[in-house]
């Protein structure tokens, strides 16, 4: 009889070593599990970094942008009234050189 209970008492133990075994391999993968979330979220703020520098960046060139077209567009009208301007000069050449050929009035 105590033979009996002596064998059951061992398979038990065996089963306890075993069952604990596995709880510590499970709770090893938990950790590495939660090791790699943790790289993950690193990664990801990482990246999160850059767009939002990229960004920024797209801002600044955006308005910078901006800047020249005010620029060229300010270039544009002082050219057009430069054009105007000559214009009005060549006007006034031709008259002066009219009045010259053929005398006052």
């Amino acid at each position: 009889m105590m033979g009996k209970v002596r064998k059951m008492m061992g398979k038990v133990r065996k089963m306890v070593g075993k069952e604990r075994k596995m709880m510590g391999k499970e709770r090893k993968m938990m950790g590495k599990e939660r090791k790699m979330m943790g790289k993950v979220r690193k990664m990801m703020d990482k990246v999160r970094k850059m767009v939002g520098k990229v960004r920024k960046m797209m801002g600044k060139v955006r308005k910078m942008m901006g800047k020249v077209r005010k620029m060229m567009s300010k270039v544009r009208k002082m050219m057009g009234k430069e054009r105007k301007m000559m214009g009005k000069v060549r006007k006034i050449m031709g008259k002066e050189r009219k009045i010259v050929r053929w005398g006052e009035g």
